[in-house]
């Protein structure tokens, strides 16, 4: 006999933080509980255990998160329990553990973090219009001109039957004319397929 989506989220309260869940079915498709049912029954447990009239108590906490481990296979031919045991219950946040138990051997264990709808403490401004500034001021640094620029470092190679030979020449600038650097200097450096200088 299968069961409406309905009715198994209607759980019997077996006893204090005990309950038990209807099956989908009888186990004729596919005798393994699904997990969403699993889930879907620990939620209804653990909101059942904080809403217990009987106790007068009343939460208006959502669910914001559950965590579960399906560590075996459930039956259908097993009666399907829960047992809920309370971790933390604070004003805004709270949380449960909830056992799905069969024959007395642990089926699968949710952790359920509980919250309530609270306001941002940070006020969004997307419909805030930005105030009119004005530009920002560029101003020269110390000891510069416009037409400073930073100093770059030209190559010159003769190619010759028998080898290349490289002339290195010191960074050109505003300021004076180029040099040749000295040939011992240019020893040791030399420019990949690239055209990058690379030390040899």
């Amino acid at each position: 006999m299968a069961h409406a989506p309905s009715d198994l989220l209607r759980l019997e309260k077996l006893d204090d933080h005990r309950y038990r869940g209807l099956p989908e079915h009888e186990g004729d498709l596919r005798n393994v509980v699904f997990g969403g049912q699993i889930l879907a029954q620990m939620i209804m447990a653990a909101h059942a255990d904080r809403t217990d009239p009987a106790h007068e108590q009343r939460s208006d906490k959502e669910v914001k998160s559950i965590h579960a481990i399906f560590a075996r296979a459930g039956d259908y031919a097993e009666p399907i329990d829960y047992e809920v045991e309370r971790m933390h219950d604070g004003r805004t946040v709270g949380s449960d553990t909830v056992t799905f138990s069969q024959r007395g051997r642990v089926m699968s264990r949710a952790l359920i973090l509980w919250t309530t709808d609270e306001p941002d403490l940070i006020s969004h401004t997307e419909h805030v219009a930005m105030p009119q500034v004005a530009a920002p001021t560029i101003r020269p640094i110390a000891g510069t001109t416009a037409s400073s620029r930073a100093p770059t470092v030209s190559w010159s190679t003769v190619s010759t039957r028998r080898a290349a030979t490289r002339r290195c020449i010191r960074p050109s600038n505003t300021c004076g004319p180029v040099t040749p650097m000295p040939t011992a200097r240019c020893q040791g450096i030399r420019r990949s397929s690239r055209g990058v200088p690379t030390a040899s």
